[in-house]
């Protein structure tokens, strides 16, 4: 199974850690995932970059204008193209996975 995750964002730098490394700790490691940011004014996306810059299941898009969360929502699945056996799921900037 193939989860593509999608993760809308604007200014959750003090959750975005917790939210990368949730999803970089589970078993499961078949998974994309597209960071969405809505131009962020604190450092999410710089703490992103971090995170994850070397990890190619992670992309962030940082947009160029304000989009709010549903049409970052239809953008990432646009732009992770699922099949239909693919399972998206949505998991905003300032939530986690359980283990």
């Amino acid at each position: 199974m193939h989860f593509k995750i999608i993760t809308p964002a604007y200014n959750v730098d003090k959750w975005i850690s917790t939210n990368l490394m949730s999803v970089l700790g589970q078993e499961h490691q078949d998974y994309e995932v597209i960071l969405l940011d809505d131009i962020s004014t604190d450092k999410t996306v710089q703490t992103a970059k971090k995170l994850v810059e070397n990890d190619s299941r992670f992309k962030i898009v940082v947009n160029d204008e304000k989009c709010e969360a549903l049409k970052n929502i239809c953008r990432g699945i646009d732009m992770l193209n699922p099949n239909d056996e693919d399972v998206i799921v949505l998991l905003d900037g300032d939530d986690w996975l359980k283990d």
